[in-house]
């Protein structure tokens, strides 16, 4: 027989073992452990630069040529770096007509890459305050394939350029960075 000592005091024991049990597996089902980690955002910013003295077409010139040299310029910029990047341009006529008449002059073909979907890609990597080569140095169009319907607009006629830059990061070339960031945007 449990003496009356033992057994007024068991109720006690066991609601604090009951407790004690609950208690430690409460914490296992909602312990949890955070962690902050300081994460560098790679930035890259990069900029158009040209050198374009106006000049209008000669009366008469069969073949015009204009003066136009075109660079993209990696810029330096004072609260932060630059991180290095590739860039790509797309050269953008105002006249698809006189734009297949177009030729540009004046680039290294060993620093740009035409690719398949329009974009010259700079064979290297742009590290701040640096600038490609050019693009193109001047643009010279052949009056022979404007048609007929197309001449009264080359006065007004526009050559637009677009970049887009992407760091360089750990890829091996310009194709391996932009055939992944392809790939991300269609997540």
């Amino acid at each position: 027989m449990i003496s009356s000592k033992y057994a007024r005091d068991m109720p006690v024991f066991a609601l604090l073992t009951l407790l004690l049990i609950c208690g430690t597996t409460n914490a296992f089902f909602t312990d949890y452990d955070e962690k902050s980690n300081q994460v560098k955002i790679g930035y890259e910013e990069t900029e158009i630069t040209e050198v374009f003295p106006p000049s209008d077409p000669v009366p008469g010139s069969e073949d015009p040529e204009f003066k136009k040299t075109v660079q993209i310029r990696a810029t330096e910029s004072g609260s932060h770096s630059n991180t290095d990047c590739y860039v790509r341009a797309k050269i953008l006529f105002s006249n698809s007509d006189i734009g297949n008449a177009v030729s540009l002059n004046g680039m290294d073909p060993s620093a740009w890459t035409l690719s398949e979907d329009g974009y010259y890609y700079y064979n290297g990597i742009l590290h701040e305050g640096e600038s490609t080569t050019p693009i193109f140095t001047s643009v010279s169009v052949d009056s022979s394939k404007i048609p007929e319907s197309a001449a009264d607009y080359f006065h007004d006629f526009r050559i637009s350029v677009y970049e887009e830059s992407i760091a360089a990061g750990d890829y091996a070339s310009w194709n391996e960075a932009w055939q992944n960031s392809t790939r991300n945007s269609a997540l």
